[in-house]
């Protein structure tokens, strides 16, 4: 892929999984791995249908370049584009070469503010 299309400014963030007090847990938290370049390509209705992805959620496709810290990203992990945040879904490693990783990514709706606050 060439570095043109690898345009947005990307935060990789590792949720910290931590126990929720009814006996599991969630990743509210979360470490900044690294800021990198990447792509960030909505879905199509088209494509959503095509691959199945509706039932799972999947909004767009964010792709980085392969290395030791893009690739310890796992789905729940989020990727944040400005304020805007991304759940990972699902991660490929395009073609099994160690060269692009491919993100399946649900846009996470900001939470409203609630007026009592």
């Amino acid at each position: 892929m060439q570095a043109g299309p690898l345009r947005h400014r990307l935060l990789l963030v590792q949720r910290d999984p931590v126990d929720d007090n009814r006996g599991g847990r969630t990743s509210e938290n979360g470490s900044e791995l690294a800021s990198v370049s990447g792509s960030v390509e909505p879905l199509s209705a088209s494509e959503e249908d095509a691959v199945g992805r509706i039932a799972s959620g999947v909004t767009h496709r964010i792709a980085v370049r392969w290395s030791s810290v893009s690739r310890l990203m796992r789905p729940e992990d989020s990727i944040w584009k400005g304020d805007r945040e991304f759940v990972i879904v699902g991660v490929r490693n395009e073609d099994e070469r160690n060269v692009m990783l491919l993100f399946d990514c649900r846009e996470s709706v900001p939470r409203q503010r609630n007026a009592n606050e």
